[in-house]
């Protein structure tokens, strides 16, 4: 029997083993996953729920949403250094919410109470939250563990028990702070990672050993609108840590120029007296509880953005997302801030008074070509490949595949 190939059949057969072609690898990847999905133990200080206040807290959700996509099976445990939070629910809701929470995987989501309001959180306190965590290790089993260098009486030791029972597990260091912890608690078991090269400096120095770096996820499509007419200067986070104090007095020094203040304030920090004298500043505005998705409108309005941190950052990622929106930065030399910053803005010293920011602002504010230079350098400072996301997605999944590998065969 003669068959007719003319070329409307030849196309309609090649679109044919085409779409065959990709449907087929579709379908086996999906189950591929479902039955090799890989069970991941996060271990976190961090509340990770509600309106995150952080770089650390929007970093670890954004690598918990890169390795859902990857097909990973997450179960969080959130602490506050000794007591862990879980969801307990009314017994009228329970049979509802339970098997939500199941289907989506999210039946172990511990998280903590300054975010969901106590009437829906219980507790377990510490010492016996050690034993509920090494239980619920015992029970899952995971595949590998993630962790922080925070807590010496928690994360430490849960990620130490983790590691002595041979399941890989993997150490964020973002805060110089980590290395106050005691060295005997630092298992040499653990495979650590800085989220700069200035962390990942220091942690070898202290460690006597190498530790790789990640840089944070940041996502530029999340966080840039068109820019409109630059209207003020951003400060974002008025506490002490941040450097309130000397951004008050530039405030005070510049009473025309006006400043939008960002207070999504931290967790754990239950008070800010700093609060009544901004709002006493008539050049101050304060927006509140501002979601990360509603960052890109206030930065698409924003001249100067103002790093002001007293304390040791380890990245700092509002630079990058000011440098995205091609905003210059003055910021305190300290910590990692300036191999973030890059030419992106002006680097003052650490001891600098507050006359030394105030001439910085005024001269990027009144001298157009010099801000043009700055922003310039800012936009090409965010698009290097070591800010880029993709790249940064595949190293971190590269990390954990050479840790993972390097494990099974110790």
């Amino acid at each position: 029997m003669r068959i007719n190939l003319d070329s409307t059949n030849v196309n309609h057969l090649f679109d044919k083993q085409e779409k065959n072609d990709r449907i087929i690898p579709l379908i086996l990847n999906v189950i591929q996953k479902i039955i090799f999905m890989p069970k991941l133990l996060w271990i976190s200080s961090l509340p990770l729920a509600g309106i995150l206040t952080s770089g650390t807290e929007i970093s670890a959700k954004f690598t918990m949403e890169m390795l859902k996509k990857q097909g990973w099976s997450i179960t969080i445990i959130c602490h506050n250094g000794k007591t862990v939070f879980f969801p307990r629910f009314p017994k009228r809701y329970r049979f509802i919410l339970q098997p939500i929470l199941k289907l989506f995987n999210l039946e172990h989501f511990y998280y903590s109470s300054t975010k969901t309001g106590k009437k829906w959180v219980g507790n377990v306190n510490y010492p016996s939250s050690l034993d509920f965590t090494k239980k619920l290790i015992d029970k899952i089993q995971p595949d590998i563990v993630l962790g922080y260098a925070f807590s010496p009486e928690y994360d430490m030791k849960i990620l130490n028990y983790s590691a002595a029972k041979g399941i890989p597990v993997i150490c964020f260091i973002t805060s110089v702070s980590a290395f106050k912890i005691p060295r005997y608690l630092w298992s040499k078991k653990v495979y650590y990672i800085g989220n700069s090269r200035y962390t990942s400096h220091i942690a070898q120095h202290f460690l006597k050993r190498h530790v790789p770096y990640h840089m944070p996820l940041i996502y530029p499509e999340l966080i840039t609108s068109p820019r409109t007419q630059p209207l003020w200067v951003l400060f974002i986070n008025p506490i002490p840590q941040k450097g309130v104090g000397i951004f008050i007095e530039i405030a005070k020094m510049m009473p025309q120029t006006r400043f939008v203040v960002i207070n999504n304030q931290w967790w754990h920090i239950q008070k800010n007296d700093s609060l009544n004298t901004l709002r006493k500043l008539p050049n101050i505005t304060i927006l509140e509880k501002m979601p990360y998705l509603k960052m890109k409108e206030i930065y698409a309005q924003t001249k100067v953005l103002l790093v002001l941190s007293a304390m040791k950052e380890t990245f700092c990622r509002v630079i990058i997302e000011a440098h995205n929106n091609s905003i210059p930065v003055i910021a305190r030399k300290i910590g990692a801030i300036p191999e973030t910053l890059g030419q992106g803005g002006i680097l003052v010293r650490r001891q600098a008074p507050p006359e030394d920011y105030v001439q910085a602002l005024t001269r990027l504010l009144n001298d157009q070509s010099l801000y043009n230079q700055y922003s310039i350098a800012a936009y090409k400072n965010s698009q290097q490949p070591r800010f880029n996301s993709k790249i940064n997605e595949n190293k971190f999944m590269n990390l954990i595949e050479d840790f993972t590998k390097k494990d099974a065969t110790d």
